[in-house]
């Protein structure tokens, strides 16, 4: 069998307000390709396959065109789509009854059955038939899970260790920091069970030569991940889920959530595929892929990496004195005949010496890049040992973006500007009542698009 592992599209992402549909579209045909040449019979999109819980028009168009063209091309292949952190459960599930027809199985949420009581364990064990019609595996598909998604667990239930009393004598640090630890217990005790009543009811689904395999979209403990581009999930990312989560006897995990393509805790068949397209600055490093998988029966016999062609280039220039950054903006490549969704992106850092004036920096920047292809996206002030006069006076600050925030730390800054304290803590209860706020505004819109500057 055959299985080609994507996620993080995050189709509708905007990379400093630049639209990057062009090169979302390109990877899609890529992808189409990749199907047909290795002749897949199962694609897993391990969510995120937006960039926000409200796409634009053109995300959800070319989405579902994706769709329409694998089944046109071909209408054997398995398609299965879990939800991501950044996604809409309902807006993915809504049509999920009409693909499901077409062999596209969509998970955005995770469903429970007809009477409420229980999990629709036919949505979330899905078999994945191979090119001869015979079923080759399972696979446990697991959407992002929320808070509510969990059973709850009374503190009573906890062990004693991770659950101590929350005296009121406590200063309020330690307060937060046991609260934190019960949390924490809860969610990775629902989590265990969940996983195990899933991965169980599979077993007693399967026939001998049919390999177990999963699909999640989370976040695992021994990764590496990108703080500018990924949002905060399970407790703010200080719970990282333990691998033992996904029994010895899983044959392929295929994990969503992490940019950056990698194993996980050295276990070769326990995956990030890693996002399509650098979704920020910062990944440009990253390479861009998708995963082919081959199984014969029961087991993984390869992993093989496919790299996406970079659409757009990325350039980034380190910091040096305004001479040399002016000097090294002449000498990119001249403007030629490529649309403008396809010009490099640019990201220029200049190296202010302290008392150094540099009031028209910007239009000099600007000015030395117009015949040049690359666009500029950002352009960063960095300022030498020392603070310059411009800067002890408020005319230069370093500002930042509040799209290179998440909203956690937004609210911190805010806070501690509000108490005059750069070390003050947040109290739990507004951790708490800001948390449920965050889910329910990516219910309907994204934090992601805000332009303003902190």
């Amino acid at each position: 069998m055959r299985l080609v592992h994507t996620s993080d599209w995050h189709l509708g992402q905007r990379l400093f307000d630049l639209p990057r549909d062009e090169e979302h579209q390109r990877f899609l045909r890529f992808l189409l390709t990749v199907l047909q040449k290795q002749q897949a019979d199962v694609l897993v999109i391990a969510g995120d396959v937006f960039d926000s819980a409200n796409p634009p028009a053109e995300a959800q168009r070319a989405y579902y065109n994706f769709l329409a063209d694998c089944k046109k091309l071909l209408p054997l292949l398995t398609i299965v789509v879990i939800g991501g952190n950044h996604d809409s459960p309902a807006r993915l599930d809504a049509p999920a009854e009409l693909l499901r027809a077409a062999r596209i199985h969509v998970v955005g949420a995770l469903p429970t059955g007809d009477d409420g009581s229980g999990l629709d364990l036919d949505r979330l064990l899905i078999p994945l038939p191979r090119a001869d019609g015979q079923v080759g595996g399972w696979l446990v598909a697991v959407p992002y899970l929320r808070p509510v998604d969990l059973p709850s667990l009374p503190a009573g239930d906890l062990p004693e260790a991770t659950a101590p009393a929350l005296s009121g004598e406590l200063d309020e640090a330690t307060r937060q920091a046991q609260v934190e630890e019960r949390e924490s217990a809860a969610l990775l005790q629902g989590l265990h069970e969940l996983y195990a009543r899933l991965f169980a009811a599979a077993r007693l689904r399967m026939q001998p030569g049919q390999a177990l395999l999963a699909a999640a979209h989370c976040y695992l403990a021994d990764c590496k991940s990108t703080p500018d581009s990924e949002r905060k999930i399970q407790l703010g990312n200080k719970l990282p889920l333990p691998v033992t989560l996904f029994p010895e006897d899983v044959a392929y995990v295929a994990l969503g959530h992490l940019h950056l393509a990698q194993t996980v805790a050295g276990k070769q068949h326990v995956r990030y595929c890693g996002s399509p397209i650098p979704l920020s600055l910062s990944e440009d490093v990253y390479p861009q892929q998708v995963l082919m998988v081959q199984l014969d029966g029961e087991q993984l016999t390869s992993v093989e990496a496919v790299p996406v062609p970079r659409a757009v280039a990325m350039l980034r220039l380190p910091a040096q004195p305004l001479p040399q950054v002016l000097q090294a903006l002449q000498e990119l490549p001249k403007r030629g005949t490529d649309p403008e969704a396809l010009r490099p992106y640019l990201e220029v850092n200049v190296l202010v010496a302290p008392g150094e004036t540099q009031l028209d920096l910007r239009r000099q920047v600007e000015d030395a890049l117009k015949p040049a292809e690359a666009r500029l996206l950002k352009l960063t002030v960095v300022h030498a040992e020392g603070e310059s006069g411009l800067q002890a006076h408020g005319l230069v600050t370093p500002t930042t973006s509040l799209r290179e925030l998440d909203p956690e730390e937004v609210l911190l800054r805010c806070y501690r500007r509000a108490m005059g304290s750069a070390e003050a803590v947040l109290p739990a209860e507004l951790q708490a009542l800001f948390a449920h706020l965050l889910e329910e505004v990516k219910g309907g819109s994204s934090l992601s698009g805000a332009g303003d500057v902190l």
